[in-house]
């Protein structure tokens, strides 16, 4: 059946149809993250509890982004640690600078301004959702040093993107990838987790929203030795602690400075009057 929010003047409705089986021949089947990389995650969450353990900070959930996996793969999991459970396992996308040589598979980070590229280590989800430039948008905090503390400055957010769907990424088409933003999909309809029929991408956002952990890894870069939640079991300084509060406390107030501008391709730009 068609999905109830799919306006029927979306040039792209026809991807919640079923999938043939040659796309689904495309795409390699899900599988989980690796124990390291699961171990990695929750030991760099249980250092950002101690380190801030009055800043509300969400105990359950905990969100990884395994960015070894290529575009293709259901590398974006978000996982509730007490109830021990999947809550979503679906596509995401890299920075467009991060993946230079086209292969889907991104293999540069970075945390400067107009990169194009992903930022790797710890963020926290930030409060509230916004009507962003593409939609329904939440922004992060990067709170793990020269990794990532320019990503709210960098507007880099996570927000729904069309052509992030099994039908578009079976393609292996490289030219979709953001701007350094983690782009969801947003024709995949909850009603493939037992959830209400929305796009996938606001039911992860309305999930991880108000201060809970995500951790974006890559074995290219030494998170081990980057991360300030990895490299050491000791606190950091107060000082450190405090600096980093207060970074988030202001970016909360503000707004990103700027948007991700990022071309729709011309089958997907009805996609812009129907997001809502």
């Amino acid at each position: 059946k068609t999905s109830q929010y799919l306006d029927s003047s979306d040039g792209m409705k026809d991807q919640a149809d079923p999938l043939s089986r040659e796309v689904l021949a495309a795409l390699p089947d899900a599988r989980w993250v690796s124990l390291k990389l699961f171990t990695q995650a929750v030991r760099g969450m249980r250092q950002i509890l101690a380190n801030f353990p009055n800043a509300g900070i969400k105990r359950n959930l905990l969100t990884i982004v395994d960015f070894n996996q290529k575009t293709e793969s259901r590398r974006f999991l978000v996982v509730d640690l007490e109830l021990e459970r999947v809550l979503f396992q679906t596509w995401v996308h890299h920075g467009r600078r991060s993946d230079e040589d086209y292969d889907r598979l991104a293999e540069r980070f970075g945390n400067v301004v107009d990169s194009y590229r992903s930022s790797t280590g710890f963020l926290l989800t930030s409060q509230d959702p916004y009507e962003g430039s593409w939609g329904y948008s939440l922004r992060m905090h990067g709170i793990d040093g020269a990794l990532n503390s320019n990503v709210h400055r960098r507007a880099i957010v996570i927000h729904p993107w069309p052509t992030i769907h099994p039908r578009e990424l079976a393609t292996l088409d490289p030219s979709g990838t953001s701007l350094g933003c983690l782009s969801l999909p947003w024709y995949e309809s909850g009603k493939f987790y037992g959830r209400e029929d929305q796009p996938l991408s606001k039911l992860i956002i309305d999930t991880i929203r108000g201060r809970s952990v995500i951790f974006v890894s890559s074995s290219k870069v030494d998170l081990e030795q980057k991360s300030l939640y990895l490299r050491s079991t000791a606190l950091l300084p107060v000082a450190e602690r405090n600096a980093i509060l207060a970074r988030i406390s202001q970016e909360d107030k503000s707004s990103p400075t700027g948007t991700e501008i990022q071309s729709l391709p011309p089958r997907a730009q009805s996609w812009l009057n129907n997001r809502r």
